[in-house]
């Protein structure tokens, strides 16, 4: 959190989805850092001063997937228990290998499903609640 605001990483590569997400959330006192790649969004996580409380990541983006954004996260001690959450066109079934990440897959056509899923999270946040 920073200054008492659940912070969100955002990595999506489709700006007009990118800036609706960040308006969504900011109009829930959630402080948002939006990038447009993989590679930004390692980037993002590894500069953080204190470590982004929610991640949210497009699969199919330029130098690296989502996948590859939660693979490099999980193994830093920081993000081992931060909730991701893979929002992308991708058929669920390409994503059987989601469970040792614990990533939540949420289909890109269901924006308000993910926006509602993050702010149940960000509330069990700010709230001090187990969210493991």
């Amino acid at each position: 959190m920073k200054d008492g605001r659940v912070t969100v990483l955002v990595a999506e590569d489709n700006r007009h989805l990118g800036d609706a997400l960040e308006t969504f959330l900011q109009r829930a006192d959630i402080e948002v850092t939006l990038v447009r790649d993989g590679q930004a969004a390692i980037e993002a996580a590894q500069e953080a001063g204190e470590p982004f409380d929610i991640v949210v990541t497009d699969n199919n983006m330029p130098r690296r997937s989502g996948m590859e954004v939660a693979t490099v996260l999980r193994r830093v001690a920081a993000y081992s228990e931060t909730p991701i959450f893979l929002f992308t066109a991708n058929d669920r079934a390409e994503f059987d290998n989601l469970d040792p990440l614990a990533v939540e897959y949420v289909d890109k056509s269901d924006i308000m499903g993910l926006r509602a899923a993050v702010h149940e999270t960000a509330d069990g946040i700010a709230a001090g609640g187990d969210l493991g």
